[in-house]
């Protein structure tokens, strides 16, 4: 027997997994050909497990496979809370007991466990830690020993500061890791309550309520909205937090994969809706600005989604933007007074996120 840290570490038979309703496994998720879809995303409440499923997918795919892993988070001070607690909050103890592992930590940014093989106790290197925020520490490394890949909490906290472009990051990182080769990616995210940049990027959202797998084919993506569990409601109730949840909507909304926005301003594409121009947000996002069908909706305002028509004027929303239009404070104070009556209507939830946080990120004084 070897003794690591100075603890012996006995042999345990390794038990069977009991299965708990009150927890998602994603069973279902990773059931689905990995030739054809490389992204599977899972969108469920807090507390549902998904973490600690996404550690069972890469820590079983080494052990089995040999396969090493990346986890990324948006960026690295949770990174560096984990190596302050002496990574004993990594990975839960229970899990490591039953896959047979005595201990998992973090080193600098590598990640190692600590198994048994035959008699002795051994130390073995099986992945990395990283952020996107900082993939340009990345570049030019390395990767090709790396085969799964989760993506843990893809949305951005409502108080976490928009310091970076999440969807620059990420299609960076996963340039950095894949390469042309073709990597599994697991992403999770807390709710559809704070629109993600990054299920923009696969071109869908799903509508609040509406729970289910999504087939995004084109995009070689599963989707899993995930619907809480009755025994997981009835365990959240119970809870100390579930105490105070109860008559404060506005915090229960980042525990549930519920949105709390209001959907009236969402509204699909009518063809009696007319382009008026095209705004520009950034370089290479903008939209087209279409005024409200009369008689049907009978709603004041304008209506902001994809561009249908390219032979129209160009505005800007900065006159520092660097892109083809024109600033107009006019157009730009007019959206503003619109949203503030609800008067401003979107094609999408993601679209609303995006257009919204621009103006709010953008307002200029002139």
């Amino acid at each position: 027997m070897k003794i690591v840290n100075d603890i012996k570490l006995p042999k345990k038979k390794n038990k069977k997994t009991s299965y708990n309703p009150v927890y998602w496994y994603g069973t279902r998720l990773f059931s689905y050909d990995p030739k054809k879809y490389w992204f599977l995303i899972a969108i469920g409440s807090r507390g549902r497990g998904k973490t600690t499923s996404a550690w069972r997918w890469v820590l079983k795919s080494y052990l089995k496979s040999g396969k090493k892993f990346v986890w990324l988070r948006l960026t690295d001070a949770p990174i560096k809370k984990m190596r302050g607690t002496s990574s004993k909050t990594l990975v839960p103890s229970f899990l490591l007991k039953q896959l047979g592992i005595s201990g998992c930590f973090l080193k600098g940014t590598s990640i190692f466990i600590n198994i048994e093989r035959g008699d002795e106790i051994m130390t073995e290197f099986v992945g990395i830690m990283d952020s996107i925020s900082t993939y340009y520490t990345t570049k030019g490394t390395t990767m090709e020993d790396f085969d799964n890949v989760v993506f843990d909490e893809i949305n951005r906290e409502t108080t976490e500061r928009n310091t970076f472009d999440i969807t620059t990051a990420f299609i960076n990182q996963i340039e950095n890791i894949a390469r042309f080769r073709r990597v599994r990616v697991l992403m999770l995210g807390n709710t559809i309550n704070d629109t993600s940049d990054i299920l923009d990027l696969f071109g869908f959202h799903p509508k609040p309520g509406e729970f289910g797998i999504y087939k995004l084919t084109r995009k070689h993506a599963i989707l899993e909205y995930m619907d809480d569990s009755k025994e997981f409601k009835e365990q959240r109730e119970q809870s100390l937090a579930g105490v105070f949840l109860k008559k404060n909507d506005r915090v229960a909304t980042s525990f549930t994969n519920v949105a709390a926005d209001s959907m009236d301003t969402v509204i699909p594409y009518d063809n009696r809706m007319r382009q008026v121009f095209i705004f520009h947000t950034e370089r290479l996002e903008r939209y087209g600005i279409y005024t409200m069908p009369e008689n049907k909706y009978e709603k004041a305002g304008l209506w902001v989604g994809q561009v249908r028509d390219e032979n129209m004027k160009s505005y800007k929303i900065s006159p520092f933007l660097n892109c083809e239009g024109i600033y107009s404070r006019e157009i730009y104070d007019d959206f503003y007074e619109l949203i503030s009556y609800n008067n401003l209507y979107f094609e999408t939830t993601f679209i609303r996120s995006r257009f919204t946080r621009a103006l709010k990120n953008n307002r200029t004084i002139v």
